[in-house]
């Protein structure tokens, strides 16, 4: 497997504590990193003389919780795809992947029309549509986050979801934890096959993070594994992959 390590936001609030950051990881073992979206670039510059190559950027993926004409007299302007945008910076930064996370938006006024879960399901398909060619063009690929808020709680719906979707650019970030509290992960592995193209092993705790990381190693998955939190602890853990990549 190809160790990852996950830089949360507002880690650092200073260029110091982020270089600080940075040169734990290396030292930690990491090779590649996963960065928020809007992570600035003089960061992006710092990371890239520690050794440290931008391996995936991370997103949300907003899905209205709303009817989008509920709460407005007026119709509303079109307006561009903020995913557009970092799926262009993402090919500027040379990074192929982009992990995105769906949530709902929450509804502000009592007479909105909530949207069931069915209905949020399809805006989230026809959003993930149209960042289809983008995505392709860019050479980016696109790994939604299951399950996660919500959605796609089983591995048969996570596989129809993208077999709907069709598109050989967009694909499964599995959340371990998550999948493992939910049934069994050899269940998600073998239903989702070709179609999971990284794994996150948790935003928490070492203790979980461990145990998603133990859980990985029993299987044949080799792809990216995400992990997160502090960087020596994250680089002990990664140990726990049993790969023999170099990180």
């Amino acid at each position: 497997m190809q160790p990852v390590l996950s830089i949360q936001p507002g880690t650092a609030a200073s260029s110091e504590a982020w270089a600080s950051h940075l040169e734990a990881a290396s030292r930690a073992g990491f090779r590649a990193l996963e960065l928020p979206a809007d992570t600035p670039a003089e960061h992006i510059s710092q990371a890239g003389q520690q050794g440290l190559r931008i391996a995936a950027l991370r997103s949300t993926l907003s899905v209205p919780g709303a009817a989008d004409d509920a709460c407005s007299v007026q119709p509303r302007a079109p307006r561009p795809d903020p995913l557009v945008q970092v799926i262009e910076r993402a090919e500027t930064l040379e990074c192929r992947l982009l992990t995105v996370t769906p949530r709902r938006d929450p509804v502000t006024s009592c007479d909105a029309y909530h949207l069931q879960y069915p209905e949020a399901l399809r805006a989230m398909l026809l959003r993930l549509r149209s960042l289809v060619v983008p995505a392709a063009a860019c050479g980016v690929a696109l790994a939604l986050e299951c399950p996660a808020q919500g959605f796609l709680l089983s591995p048969v719906e996570c596989r129809e979801f993208l077999d709907l979707l069709n598109a050989a650019d967009v694909g499964a970030c599995l959340q371990v934890p998550a999948a493992a509290r939910l049934g069994w992960l050899e269940d998600w592995l073998g239903t989702l096959g070709y179609r999971m193209i990284c794994a996150r092993l948790g935003d928490g705790g070492a203790a979980d993070i461990a145990a998603a990381a133990d859980t990985l190693a029993g299987t044949e998955y080799m792809g990216p594994a995400i992990l997160a939190g502090d960087p020596q602890i994250a680089g002990r853990l990664a140990g726990r992959l049993n790969s023999d990549d170099k990180m």
